[in-house]
């Protein structure tokens, strides 16, 4: 998936571009598939752990504190 020189997308963008709920990506964020992190209520997923490789993948990446 492009970044188009983002740094970060919030839930709803990455829910769009996959097709998908935001609950959803939630899960794929606790399960480290997404690199995020959380600023108040603010949930920032970081634009280069958008790709179908690391969305695909059997072991997850990331550990996220979410």
């Amino acid at each position: 998936m492009e970044s188009n020189n983002r740094l970060f997308y919030r839930r709803k963008e990455v829910a769009k571009k996959l097709g998908v709920s935001e609950r959803t990506v939630d899960r794929i964020i606790r399960k480290g598939f997404l690199k995020a992190s959380k600023h108040g209520h603010i949930v920032l997923i970081y634009a280069e752990s958008v790709t179908k490789e690391n969305i695909l993948s059997v072991k997850p990446k990331f550990k996220n504190q979410i």
